[in-house]
């Protein structure tokens, strides 16, 4: 039986779903991992980070609309799929837990991540040195910004081509600091600023593009990569901004947690598991590497 996902308004309103491991493992989002990485029955429970220490839940703040890391394949399917699920679904079993996904728009995350609602966030979101002011993050995927637009578009091949036009981003993510950081160049050019249109997930900015109603959006190379794929020649990359950038997982500041995580993801590394998500996400073949 399928479960309809509830439409969410505002930016912190949730859904709680429970993904138990049992489903996970007889879903199509499962990868077929080497019996080293849970030999001996998994990590063991001094391992686990600390929010795990009295219970039996890995509760995750994740939102369900950025294909390949975390979506939904069909209208009212009853969990998200991507390798972002794949990826806190082995966690969970390295630790010997269940899974349980708290789903909400992206600006909602981290809020609730402080609020206490969940124990990490893992939701494609962007490593920064303003949101390691409150929250910890360890690395876990590389990526980079690019600027898409019509797949038939001639005029556009940078950001500040993008004077005077639309450009949609995604609500409360880096690439609204990204396009305002834009917008200061252009205006002490002289030249007119970026229309900037947010919508809550990265798929509506797509959306806006295709219909015509924003001339580009800026998005991630793995959603870019996604939609090539889904649709080849709709869309079309014609610039990258530069810097390294990384997806991380987000935890609140407590002694240990950090260095679990690590250790967990680290497991994994070990035993083939992260270099077979590129693979089946069709994501870059060094994406699971980060950054040193």
């Amino acid at each position: 039986m399928k479960q309809s996902y509830p439409q969410m308004g505002a930016a912190r309103q949730e859904a709680s779903h429970r993904v138990s491991l049992k489903a996970a493992a007889a879903m199509a989002t499962t990868i077929a991992l080497s019996s080293s990485v849970f030999a001996a029955g998994g990590t063991s429970e001094a391992s686990r980070p600390s929010f795990l220490a009295s219970g039996e839940t890995l509760n995750v703040c994740n939102s369900p609309g950025f294909p390949p890391l975390s979506y939904f394949e069909q209208a009212g399917d009853a969990a998200p799929i991507g390798s972002d699920i794949d990826l806190l679904n082995a966690l969970a079993k390295q630790w010997g837990v269940e899974l349980h996904l708290v789903l909400g728009e992206f600006a909602g995350l981290l809020p609730a991540l402080e609020s206490g609602r969940c124990d990490m966030v893992m939701s494609g979101i962007l490593v920064t040195k303003e949101r390691q002011q409150k929250f910890d993050a360890v690395p876990y995927m590389k990526t980079s910004t690019l600027l898409l637009v019509a797949g038939d578009n001639k005029q556009i091949n940078n950001l500040e081509d993008m004077s005077g036009k639309t450009l949609a981003v995604e609500a409360g993510t880096v690439l609204e600091k990204i396009a305002g950081e834009v917008n200061q160049k252009l205006v002490g050019d002289g030249r007119p600023e970026i229309q900037i249109q947010t919508y809550p997930k990265a798929q509506d900015c797509i959306e806006q593009v295709l219909v015509g109603r924003s001339d580009g959006t800026l998005v991630q190379d793995t959603e870019a990569a996604f939609r090539d794929k889904q649709m080849p020649g709709k869309l079309k990359t014609v610039f990258t901004v530069p810097g390294d950038q990384e997806f991380g997982i987000y935890l609140r500041k407590t002694p240990g947690d950090t260095d679990a995580v690590k250790a967990a993801l680290g497991t994994l590394k070990a035993s083939g598991f992260m270099a077979a998500l590129p693979v089946k996400w069709h994501l870059p073949a060094d994406a699971t590497n980060p950054h040193p």
